[in-house]
């Protein structure tokens, strides 16, 4: 498999504070890519740093990624996020979305599929940080990276169940097949 990571950004603010859903307003708190099993953490200080890392990443994967996370990080680039990194981004929000024409929490999905989900509520997150409880929202932070590379790598080898309706169904998501040049290959 190439060079992928899996992005997950906290926010200092929510969207109560900022009067209506505008992530660009939200502030970041922290961001995390994990790349090949390691972590690697950005507070807003380091923002450069988190897009020279994603420069060189074959793949991008995470969960919302078009609708909240590349906007979040918006205010701090001089280009267009998600444009730049559209084309090597699998956002499961989206993907899943298409298919079901539902959106799914990242929680949701692994609490279906894998038994498993979030260690705490992201409306605590922008408290814990101005609390300076920043190992607590780390902690969050590097758990929905892992969930997020769980149900990627999921729906690469095949089915993942979702619920519709109340009632469990089997899609097979479309990024193994979008996927499938990006990450074969030396």
């Amino acid at each position: 498999m190439k060079n992928v990571g899996f992005l997950d950004i906290e926010t200092k603010k929510l969207f109560s504070d900022v009067g209506g859903y505008f992530p660009e307003k939200l502030g970041l708190a922290i961001a995390g890519v994990l790349v090949d099993g390691v972590a690697y953490l950005f507070c807003e200080e380091e923002i450069q740093n988190l897009f020279k890392l994603l420069d060189k990443l074959d793949l991008i994967a995470g969960h919302n990624l078009f609708f909240f996370d590349y906007k979040v990080l918006q205010p701090y680039a001089n280009f267009d996020v998600r444009v730049k990194y559209e084309g090597k981004t699998v956002d499961t929000l989206a993907e899943i979305e298409k298919i079901t024409g539902i959106r799914m929490s990242l929680d949701n999905l692994c609490m279906i599929n894998f038994n498993t989900g979030k260690n705490g509520h992201s409306i605590e997150i922008p408290g814990l940080w101005a609390e300076g409880k920043r190992d607590m929202v780390i902690g969050y932070l590097k758990n929905d990276l892992y969930l997020s590379k769980m149900l990627f790598e999921a729906g690469l080898k095949g089915k993942i169940k979702v619920s519709i309706n109340g009632e469990l169904k089997e899609i097979k998501p479309g990024w193994a097949v979008r996927t499938n040049g990006l990450l074969s290959g030396p």
